[in-house]
């Protein structure tokens, strides 16, 4: 077979492949009993060798060979590891390799079903309570204090709904349900948005790779952490977007908004850019606060005190069992030097994110604006999700990797260089 030539030596999705997926393997290892582990780590290193020799080889078959092994190695460190860490749950225990919110989300569904709502009602008695012991420690005090997750479910309605669909599903067929099973069929839908977004075709594997083979995108998959659904929405909303279709752009926008509040700060973008980039087509925005309304209010209404309390003042730090200052941001910084005294203090960091982020909204939005395109809606927010997230009361791990999709799909976005003559 003849060789191809280029100066290219490894393609950029075998690149990326070895560098995150030995991230990957490495933070596995802490998390998975040695013989999965080591089973998985040998599954992945004869992927990336593949993928590697066929590079290297740069002959006709190679780009071929090289798309079928990263796939593979997709499979293997998402797909493949999530159900591992769900069948080890299912021999170990309910609250054994999984993340509290899937505990949390999982009781949600069992109260609507039940008919009852969920965010009228404590979990203490459930499995969440035995979670980590159902207690968290604050040094500052020297004192241990339960898990606020028993008292306020934070997730925005559709959600549960939709897990509820799912659960529906899953149990008369596998006689049980895991919330990473919803969360398999948001990374399907996630992939196959994800794969149509690309100018380039052949940057398609390399964005897949940094989307979902990036290590806060496995944790959060195999943990089960809510990032993967708001995430398959965003990205399908952009994907609509793209494709020039408003309504399903729309539509995309709403489940998210109502998964979600991560998605409220990425709507300004996406809105703005198919309000400028189609103004013909304007109405069909019209279904975004349509959808998310018809999802919300009943909820809302149901029981406002209570879904007021556990959507916005738990999180924002205005309840005595509030989320505490936790995470990767200014407020643990602060914290430590004494503002407020205690994690579980409040402090005032709505008003810091107000100053900040109203002024970096309007400037983002100017600079979209002035060339307005889809790349430009997405990196403008990542920015402001950055800038939020850091001085929010709680900046956990898990959303960094929202910020990395959003700015990984703005490069595969970016426009053609212009051509100078």
């Amino acid at each position: 077979m003849p060789a191809i030539t280029s100066t290219r030596i490894i393609a950029p999705e075998t690149a990326a492949l070895l560098l995150l997926g030995a991230l990957d393997i490495v933070g596995l290892r802490a998390e998975l009993p040695l013989p999965v582990w080591t089973a998985i780590a040998n599954l992945f290193w004869l992927c990336a060798l593949v993928a590697l020799v066929a590079d290297l080889a740069a002959r006709s078959w190679s780009s071929r060979v090289r798309g079928i092994a990263v796939g593979a190695a997709l499979v293997l460190l998402l797909g493949v590891t999530t159900v591992a860490f769900v069948a080890l749950r299912r021999a170990s225990g309910p609250v054994a390799f999984v993340h509290d919110n899937a505990i949390l989300i999982e009781e949600g569904v069992r109260e609507l079903r039940a008919g009852s709502n969920f965010y009228a009602v404590d979990y203490l008695g459930t499995p969440l309570q035995q979670w980590q012991g159902g207690q968290f420690y604050d040094a500052s005090s020297n004192t241990w204090f339960a898990n606020p997750a028993l008292f306020h479910y934070i997730t925005l309605p559709f959600y549960t709904v939709a897990s509820a669909g799912v659960a529906m599903v899953s149990e008369p067929i596998l006689g049980f349900y895991d919330q990473r099973i919803t969360h398999l069929a948001a990374l399907a839908l996630l992939a196959a948005a994800a794969w149509t977004l690309p100018r380039r075709k052949q940057d398609r594997l390399a964005y897949l790779v940094v989307l979902l083979a990036n290590p806060f995108a496995v944790a959060a998959v195999t943990m089960g952490t809510s990032d993967t659904f708001v995430l398959a929405f965003l990205v399908a909303a952009a994907a609509a977007f793209a494709a020039g279709r408003g309504s399903a752009g729309a539509v995309a926008l709403a489940l998210a908004a109502t998964s979600k509040q991560t998605a409220w700060l990425v709507i300004p973008f996406l809105a703005a850019y198919w309000w400028w980039e189609h103004p013909r087509q304007r109405r069909q925005l019209w279904l975004l606060p349509a959808v998310a309304a018809i999802i919300t209010a009943p909820f809302a209404l149901w029981n406002w005190s209570a879904f007021w309390d556990d959507v916005y003042r738990y999180p924002a730090g205005l309840l005595p069992t509030s989320y505490p200052i936790y995470g990767l941001g200014l407020s643990v910084l602060l914290q430590l030097l004494g503002w407020p005294s205690s994690p579980r203090a409040y402090f005032p960091y709505g008003m810091l994110q107000l100053m900040v982020v109203i002024p970096l909204l309007s400037l983002l939005l100017w600079w979209q604006r002035r060339d307005n395109d889809l790349s430009r809606a997405l990196a403008g927010s990542a920015a402001l999700l950055l800038a939020f997230w850091w001085l929010s009361r709680f900046f956990n791990e898990n959303y960094v990797w929202v910020i990395i999709a959003l700015l990984a799909t703005a490069w595969v976005r970016r426009p053609a260089p212009a051509q100078t003559s």
